[in-house]
């Protein structure tokens, strides 16, 4: 009996190792995928295509969290962009109330949750361009929120400690402070 014992215990091993092997190897696996409409050098963002234009300013704000189209409340089936021109009219009524708020969703749903694509200082300065097209109150409200996120947002993310805002310092030169502590000196001289 004892050896009975002993012969299937030293069995098993080699049966479930070769049960195993036969079961895997009969499985198609189909490993292949690929995205589709992607975006190079796009980290932390959704996969979707852009069209590129010849002018990289217009690509670029194309390519941005900033290209937004919403239904147009006074007309159905019609859609405003947020950074076209020719929705200027629509974003002017009350003050330019309802652009702040939406710019303010855009930065909160889409960018801070990495959902954006391409932000920058060169598409920073269209939309505040272009805030500054539909009213006063707009441009200083834009330019607010994009002081707080380079100043109190972009460090924290670097792991830098956040800039203090002082008068007459905008986001273009907190940028330039967070990357003078990033960049090696090498990089800074070319």
């Amino acid at each position: 009996m004892a050896s009975l014992v002993i012969t299937f215990s030293a069995s098993i091993p080699s049966i479930l190792n070769s049960m195993s092997n036969e079961f895997y190897r009969n499985i198609q696996y189909n490993n292949n995928y690929s995205y589709i409409n992607t975006v190079a050098n796009n980290p932390l963002t959704r996969y979707s295509f852009y069209a590129h234009e010849s002018n990289p300013k217009n690509s670029n704000l194309q390519a941005s969290i900033f290209n937004v189209h919403l239904p147009d409340t006074s007309k159905t089936n019609t859609y405003v962009s947020f950074i076209a021109p020719k929705d200027l009219a629509y974003w002017q009524k009350n003050d330019g109330q309802q652009y702040k708020q939406i710019f303010e969703e855009i930065l909160f749903k889409n960018f801070l949750t990495f959902k954006g694509g391409l932000i920058s200082v060169g598409v920073m300065d269209q939309v505040l361009g272009y805030a500054t097209q539909v009213s006063n109150s707009a441009r200083d409200f834009v330019q607010k929120k994009f002081d707080q996120l380079t100043s109190k947002i972009f460090p924290i993310l670097l792991g830098q400690k956040p800039i203090e805002e002082e008068p007459g310092k905008h986001y273009k030169d907190h940028i330039k402070y967070i990357s003078n502590n990033l960049l090696p000196s090498a990089t800074k001289e070319l």
